[in-house]
């Protein structure tokens, strides 16, 4: 058990490390009202069993955890805690991670329980307890009213395989298993040098590194996206669309990529499910590239506006300009103003300015000079030197809509290396 909230800790010899900023507390989770605060809570770290989940066999009072038949440190102790199935099977669930083999240990992290009027708060405790009233407790089962986490955003760096080479760092994750009951990948920049990943710490749970062992047909025979399209897969950015396909040549919709930009920049979760702002984005929507949570966010932040008031349109056709307004405003790149000024520069570059919606054309800008986005040759009879079509209203492909996400995460993180391609 780790002393009282602090702002680094480093465990297990320094395997694990967990940096908070300066002021982090504990409080109750709540998308919205007063939230309860615990500066005192001691956070627990553990090794679990990959076969079940379990930190430790047996517990305080004497408790023996998920083990059955006879065995000798039951004599004296107390009773025995079976996990239910049902969790134990969640746990060992492979269906977000069989594409991917474990190259770390996996770690529980835990803040503890909050109070709820009729239960006290606690210090860090085990995925599955007994308290001392005899009462039990499961991961994934507690009560959401005590669910704890951080007042500020930390960092999560965990060490992987030694033996790991530098060329398959893009291909690095780090996945957890929070109290949503399931493994979601949430990405990382990987330290190659170090062999280790770092990602952004919001919840506790269990974590763990992974590393792609297997994509998809068409991504390997991709003419020029393998690395890009395994590395964005890899880091939980962009998921296969079918089970045998991750779907290169499909076309990607607005609600993905407004997610895409939201989970690659780390963008915190910013959502109520109690208020909506498209009426086509319910709280329960939710698709295979895009859902609520996501979508809001980006909405919230300020990222994307809707086709017409209140309609969002999340599985309507992505065009270039509307990819170029989303990406200006998620890197806050510097836009000029919209006048006839803009518009020769804007000519100077691209030959189709007057297909470009009106509101695009600093976005456009502003993505072009970043090297973000970039126009197509087109021949013009009677000139020697190239011209350029910006194509405002074509759309884009999931493998040219990930080469623009790894071109503009190259700009502002250091998820992927700037040779990267």
């Amino acid at each position: 058990m780790a002393e009282k909230v602090a702002t680094k800790y480093s465990v297990f010899n320094k395997a694990l490390e967990l940096n908070f900023p300066k002021g982090t507390i504990m409080k109750g989770f709540t998308s919205s009202g007063a939230a309860k605060y615990y500066p005192n809570t001691k956070l627990l770290f553990g090794i679990a069993d990959p076969a079940d989940g379990v930190v430790e066999r047996k517990n305080d009072y004497g408790n023996i955890i998920n083990v059955t038949g006879s065995d000798d440190r039951t004599e004296g102790g107390g009773g025995q805690l079976v996990i239910p199935q049902d969790l134990a099977l969640r746990f060992t669930s492979t269906v977000s991670t069989n594409n991917f083999s474990r190259v770390s240990d996996i770690y529980w992290l835990s803040g503890g329980l909050g109070e709820d009027g009729v239960n006290i708060e606690t210090n860090g405790v085990t995925p599955h307890f007994v308290d001392a009233s005899g009462k039990t407790g499961y991961f994934t089962q507690y009560s959401q009213t005590r669910k704890i986490v951080p007042s500020q955003r930390g960092e999560l760096t965990l060490t992987f395989n030694s033996s790991i080479v530098d060329e398959v760092g893009s291909t690095i994750t780090v996945f957890r298993y929070t109290d949503a009951g399931k493994w979601e990948n949430v990405g990382g920049v990987v330290d190659t040098k170090k062999h280790t990943i770092t990602v952004p710490f919001d919840e506790f749970g269990y974590y763990t590194v992974m590393k792609l062992r297997r994509g998809f047909v068409d991504i390997t025979n991709h003419p020029w996206g393998r690395n890009i399209m395994n590395g964005l897969y890899s880091k939980g950015f962009m998921t296969n669309l079918r089970a045998d396909a991750f779907g290169a040549d499909d076309l990607t919709t607005r609600g993905e990529f407004a997610t895409l930009l939201v989970k690659s920049l780390s963008i915190p979760l910013n959502y109520d499910a109690n208020k909506q702002t498209f009426f086509d984005i319910v709280p329960q929507a939710v698709s295979a590239t895009w859902d609520f949570k996501h979508i809001e966010t980006a909405a919230r932040a300020g990222i994307v506006t809707g086709l017409s008031d209140g309609f969002f349109g999340p599985d309507q056709a992505l065009t270039r300009e509307q990819a170029a307004v989303m990406i200006a405003r998620a890197l806050k790149l510097k836009m000029s103003l919209n006048d006839n000024k803009l518009l020769a520069t804007l000519s100077k570059s691209f030959v189709d300015t007057s297909n470009m919606d009106f509101y695009s054309r600093p976005a456009i800008e502003a993505v072009s000079k970043a090297k973000i986005m970039e126009g197509s040759a087109v021949t013009v009879t009677g000139q020697k030197k190239p011209v350029y079509n910006f194509n405002p209203k074509g759309k884009l492909t999931r493998a040219e809509a990930g080469k623009i996400t790894v071109a503009l995460l190259q700009k502002s993180t250091s998820i992927f290396p700037k040779n990267f391609n």
